[in-house]
This record gives structure tokens, C-alpha cells and sequence, in this order.
């Protein structure tokens, strides 16, 4: 299958007015950290087996289409973003711009809303829960759900 990464008019109005806005050496800042944690996504998907079929940019930030992984396997690929965020400020010395951008958008990530990865983390918890109760009553486990918390 073909992997497609595709760009909005939204995105390209941002970056236009970041780009008037803001000194190119901050709006490289913004764009790299972005990367980062978009790939931090990306290999955590492959290397728990799964595939990346669509990676979208809009005015509202980036989504990722992935296949159906089971809800661990889904929680390590939410969190695997804002830990590759994070993992820029070791860059601090070098690239400050860089390290806090990588910190603002992984702690804003973070945050439990809706399909930010923190709100969809806490969604694949609530599940993981869900199953232990249930694997606890009827003495049995199912390791594997994929609709509700997947990357879609």
C-alpha cells in the first residue's frame, strides 16, 4: 500500500503566517518539533506491528491513519509522540527554540481532551480497565480491540 501524506489549505495559511510573523529560526523550531513528534508516532506504530496508510496536516494539527492495534499497543503508539516531543530537549544548549517548542507541544499533547493523545491515552486505559474487570469476572482475557481508541 502506498502511504500518502497530504497538506490543507489550513496548513499552508499557518505556515504563511507564522513564516510573516515570527523569525525563520522559531518557525523551524515549530515545524521540527512537530516532525519529531509525528515520527515518534510513526515508528511506534511499525514497531509494533502495525501500518501508517495516511498522515494529514490541517490548520488543527496533524492526524494519523493507522491500522487497528490492540489498546496497549495503541496506548505505547499515543504516548510515543509527546516522548519523542520531550526527547528534543536534550537539544537545549544547541537549539533552545527548538527544545521549547518540543516542550509545549508534547505537554499540550498530553492534556486529557478529546483526540489530543492525552484524551485518547486516557480513552485506551479506561478500555485496558474495562478488560481486566471483565477478563477478572469470566476468568478469561481477549487481548485484542481495535476500533475505539485507534488512530483513526
Amino acid at each position: 500500500m502506498r502511504k500518502r501524506i497530504s497538506f490543507d489549505y489550513g496548513f499552508c495559511f499557518l505556515a504563511a503566517i507564522l513564516l510573516l510573523m515570527l523569525p525563520l529560526r522559531w518557525v523551524t523550531a515549530y515545524f521540527l518539533a512537530a516532525f519529531c513528534h509525528e515520527m515518534g508516532h510513526y515508528l511506534a506504530v511499525r514497531l509494533v506491528g502495525g501500518e501508517v496508510s495516511c498522515l494529514e496536516f490541517s490548520l488543527r494539527g496533524a492526524k494519523m491513519y493507522a491500522s487497528a492495534l490492540p489498546p496497549v499497543r495503541q496506548l505505547i503508539c499515543l504516548l510515543a509522540g509527546p516522548a519523542a516531543s520531550f526527547s528534543v530537549l536534550l537539544f537545549t544548549r544547541i537549539y533552545p527554540q527548538l527544545a521549547l517548542c518540543g516542550l509545549v507541544q508534547g505537554v499540550y499533547n498530553l492534556l486529557p481532551i478529546g483526540k489530543l493523545d492525552g484524551g485518547r491515552a486516557l480513552d485506551c486505559i479506561r478500555i485496558l480497565r474495562q478488560m481486566r474487570k471483565n477478563s477478572l469476572q469470566s476468568g478469561r482475557t481477549n487481548s485484542t480491540i481495535g476500533a475505539p481508541c485507534s488512530k483513526r
